[in-house]
């Protein structure tokens, strides 16, 4: 089984404006250690009224007014208002020819960070259609099972969209506070805690030692990827506020040293030019690190992807 998991790297090809840069309101450049992005979030939404008055807006720029000439207004939480102008500038963002060639691969599974459809318009210009038969989207603040299902020529493609997507404002992840409650979804999931909604009649899930043990037969989460499938990590910055892959990639190398390789004998590989510290990190926890000397990150990608078809 073969996997890819992809960050905002390929979009950032097109010189878009990257989610990072619409929640920097804390100058930290003479800073000796920088602030996070998710807590730099937080911090933009926590110097904020907790709600605001928001006025009706018709689709011409007018204020909505009532009979009584008094202006239409709602009351909305200022975290939502913050949410939606990172989605009306990601609505923008469109594909290249470089992503296009990363989803035409010969791989089962695509995994992203990313909270954008450019993934799902790319697949469409590809000729895939969507099978929306499965299509989950049943989670409204959460995406342990967010998933989406690609066809071309019977061949299936399993798109996970990891941190939220922009047409639910409440799963898009941005903030400690939604990475850390994550977490706790996701530990429940490994340690047999987790129950799904009773239209998938699963019940709770068991223990991820007990599934292994048993062979995994069915992939019910992304989640379940990190123990069973390669993995190629691409256009992905994974920095360390990427706080729930951290703590994944520390559960499956635990896991490994108590139940053995025969077990977890997937190969998780990450693409780029880390730092020595994280590199060190990523090699600690049994990620193999590829990296391309040539200068433009266009290159680089192009090098990796020509890297990952040898793994095809």
């Amino acid at each position: 089984m073969k996997t890819i998991l992809f960050g905002n790297g390929f979009n950032r090809l097109n010189n878009v404006t990257s989610w990072e840069n619409l929640v920097h309101v804390i100058d930290d450049s003479k800073d000796k250690y920088i602030i996070p992005n998710t807590l730099q979030y937080e911090g933009k939404v926590l110097s904020e009224p907790y709600q605001i008055n928001e006025q009706f807006v018709t689709s011409d720029g007018l204020l909505f007014v009532a009979s009584d000439k008094k202006i239409l207004t709602v009351r909305e939480y200022s975290e939502t208002i913050i949410k939606k102008s990172i989605v009306s500038e990601m609505e923008k963002y469109t594909s290249n020819e470089l992503f296009n060639e990363l989803l035409n691969l010969n791989v089962n599974h695509f995994m992203t960070t990313n909270y954008d459809y450019v993934t799902e318009k790319s697949f469409e210009n590809l000729s895939y259609y969507e099978d929306k038969l499965m299509r989950d989207k049943s989670e409204s603040i959460f995406s342990i099972h967010r998933r989406k299902c690609f066809i071309k020529n019977n061949f299936n493609k399993q798109l996970w969209k990891i941190h939220g997507e922009l047409s639910n404002i409440g799963s898009i992840m941005l903030g400690y506070y939604h990475y850390c409650s994550y977490i706790g979804q996701i530990k429940k999931y490994l340690f047999g805690e987790y129950e799904f909604g009773k239209k998938r009649d699963l019940g709770i899930i068991p223990k991820i030692e007990e599934r292994l043990n048993n062979g995994i037969n069915e992939i019910l989460s992304w989640i379940d990827l990190v123990f069973t499938s390669d993995i190629y990590i691409i256009g992905l910055g994974l920095y360390y506020d990427e706080i729930d892959l951290w703590w994944l990639l520390t559960i499956r190398k635990r896991l490994k040293l108590k139940l053995g390789e025969e077990l977890i004998k997937n190969e998780i590989v990450y693409y780029g030019e880390p730092e020595s510290g994280k590199k060190s990190m990523l090699e600690h926890l049994d990620v193999k690190v590829v990296s391309s000397n040539r200068r433009t990150y266009k290159n680089k990608y192009e090098d990796y992807i020509k890297d990952i078809k040898k793994h095809l």
